[in-house]
């Protein structure tokens, strides 16, 4: 079958769908019984548009901008825009109620439906059309079962205990009749790690198009989503028995007797992972024309890692990385990002969360927690951005002595800096995003997330060589240095008025430990996916490898109060929604979060 761009058939699958219902309704878990299948699941183009109805999901505003809230939003990258907004000023102080509405897991379920619609009707419709290859059909059930598992994967990370559902429901009597229990997170990744692992080699490895490269779940996502899936499982297995989580040594996806023993191992498959996405994204690079250092010691480096780099690092020069990866979007780096094509499907989310171009730059919901930008002046700040990182320029307008720094990433399609050694000089020039027609994607997966648990994945490990330490901080420094391209070493500078770091010498992991890289990798991560909804995760993924909220509440900078709150490992994570519980009389209350506890919290 001839692929539509992925752009098109998504715009379409809504129109093709709804002559059953409306997108909204259409497969949800909670369905209306007016809906009909019998007609639809008929010919190859019908799994076409069922599958683009699992990516439409997910680009919709009701999801996207709850891994806002949950990623972002409770983190200590974000500060509070809007005061009168009680629901994010009460989620910033920790007090998270059962009736906030952020807290509504229902998009991500009707997105997982979807899913397992595809799942269950590509055998059904391989009956009815003969023309629907084998080759097509392994494609559609990777995909759909790449998407399901991402979807569970948010779900994990936001709440641990989910209902894991992976039937489909068409009725408001199937789902009521369901009522489904949480299984524990730790279950739920065993789950979808064996699933996943049983597959991850039968997916396409690329598109012609770079909408359908980046934009579809290719061979390089799911191995991704996967190495995500073993670090997050490998953090759980940490104290597993102090933390009451259930290491069930039968499970099909754990081959480990003990759960210490099987963290380890999660870990070596983090790495044996990212290296086939880093080596398949390597070939990737080498087969565009664009992108390559004309001299041999840049080349030599983006074999190592095949990052974007800045080949122009002069005043008033274009921010060529932001450009390629954030501005034309679907760069040689990206490995999943959902698409916005700024007229049938607007990234609405960033504008009415973050910051909006209605008369100017606007802020929204949130903006960027200045403590970021405090040492500024600073080449290599132990936290936030320095003088000559580029991405203090990519995240924000800096002008002057000021309060108030507003989410720039998703409202700038490119920029050009006044100074490549000062930052705080600000832009040159820039170009913006309107409200109506903004097209910024969301970037789910890219080379830099790859890197950057490669790295984190070695620094857990019990023993690791010295070669692979050398390793995790030459990965790490490599996207430091690529956003400090005129950055060198003292020795290097010999005198001169270039910014000096020793994050530029490749001796600079000699003496230095697994905890030190294990910092720097998490320090690096909030510099490099600011405004990407990831840092909350993180520290939640930090908090579960210690057994203790203690230090990634440091970490954040957190207040008493916060501290207090959110002592317990189980407010890390999110309460189960009153509707939910009216709904399932199954389910049960995150423990941080129940009538007795609340108050003590």
């Amino acid at each position: 079958m001839k692929r539509k761009n992925i752009l098109t058939a998504i715009a379409g699958s809504c129109l093709v769908l709804g002559g059953l219902t409306s997108c909204e309704d259409f497969l949800t878990l909670y369905p209306t019984n007016q809906i009909t299948e019998e007609q639809f699941w008929e010919d190859k183009g019908d799994v076409e548009s069922g599958m683009m109805a699992c990516y439409v999901q997910m680009t919709r505003k009701g999801l996207q901008q709850k891994v806002l809230h949950w990623g972002e939003g409770r983190s200590d990258n974000s500060v509070v825009q809007d005061q009168g907004n009680s629901s994010i000023v009460n989620l910033k102080a920790g007090i998270l109620e059962d009736t906030e509405g952020m807290f509504s897991w229902s998009p991500f379920y009707t997105a997982i439906n979807y899913c397992n619609k595809v799942i269950e009707n590509v055998p059904v419709v391989a009956e009815r059309d003969p023309s629907f290859n084998a080759g097509e059909q392994q494609q559609y059930i990777v995909e759909a079962k790449t998407l399901r598992a991402l979807n569970y994967f948010y779900l994990v990370r936001a709440f641990r205990d989910v209902p894991l559902v992976l039937q489909s429901i068409s009725t408001d009597a199937e789902a009521f009749n369901a009522r489904v229990p949480q299984t524990p997170g730790l279950q739920v990744l065993d789950t979808l790690i064996a699933d996943l692992d049983t597959i991850k080699d039968m997916g396409a490895l690329t598109y012609a198009s770079s909408s359908e490269r980046c934009g579809r779940v290719t061979r390089l996502a799911t191995y991704t989503l996967l190495a995500d899936m073993y670090l997050w499982r490998a953090c759980m297995l940490k104290e597993a028995e102090a933390k009451g989580y259930r290491f069930d040594s039968l499970s099909t996806s754990i081959t480990e007797a003990t759960a210490d023993e099987q963290s380890e191992a999660d870990l070596n498959k983090v790495i044996e992972y990212c290296d086939y996405v880093i080596d398949e994204l390597r070939e990737r690079k080498r087969a565009f024309s664009f992108g390559f250092g004309e001299d041999e010691e840049s080349d030599q480096q983006e074999d190592m890692y095949p990052l974007i780099l800045q080949e122009m690092a002069f005043d008033g020069a274009l921010d060529e990385v932001f450009s390629q990866i954030f501005g034309a979007k679907n760069s040689v780096e990206s490995i999943l990002e959902l698409q916005f094509d700024g007229s049938s499907i607007i990234n609405d989310t960033w504008t009415e969360s973050m910051t909006s171009t209605s008369d100017g730059i606007v802020g929204k919901m949130y903006s960027i927690n200045p403590s970021l930008y405090a040492n500024i002046g600073q080449v290599n700040p132990e936290i936030g951005f320095g003088s000559c990182d580029m991405r203090a320029l990519e995240n924000t307008q800096l002008q002057g002595s000021q309060s108030n720094y507003l989410y720039y990433k998703g409202t700038l399609s490119s920029l050009s800096f006044e100074s490549m050694t000062n930052m705080s000089e600000g832009t040159m020039s820039n170009g913006i995003r309107a409200n109506a027609s903004n097209a910024f994607n969301w970037i789910i997966y890219r080379l830099s997330d790859v890197l950057l648990m490669k790295a984190e994945a070695i620094a857990r490990l019990s023993e690791p060589s010295e070669d692979q330490l050398k390793e995790g901080y030459l990965m790490t420094n490599a996207i430091f240095q690529r956003s400090n391209p005129t950055c060198t070493t003292q020795s290097e500078s010999s005198g001169g008025n270039a910014p000096v770091s020793d994050r530029c010498d490749e001796n600079y992991y000699s003496g230095k430990t697994a905890a030190t890289l294990l910092s720097l990798v998490y320090r690096e991560r909030q510099r490099e996916f600011l405004g990407e909804y990831k840092r909350w995760f993180d520290l939640v993924r930090y908090a579960e490898a210690q057994n203790s909220t203690e230090d990634a509440l440091s970490m954040m900078g957190a207040d008493r109060a916060l501290q207090t709150r959110l002592r317990r490992l189980d407010s890390f994570y999110n309460p189960v929604t009153e509707d939910e519980m009216k709904i399932n009389s199954a389910l049960k209350q995150n423990p941080a979060w129940n009538d007795e506890t609340v108050g003590a919290n």
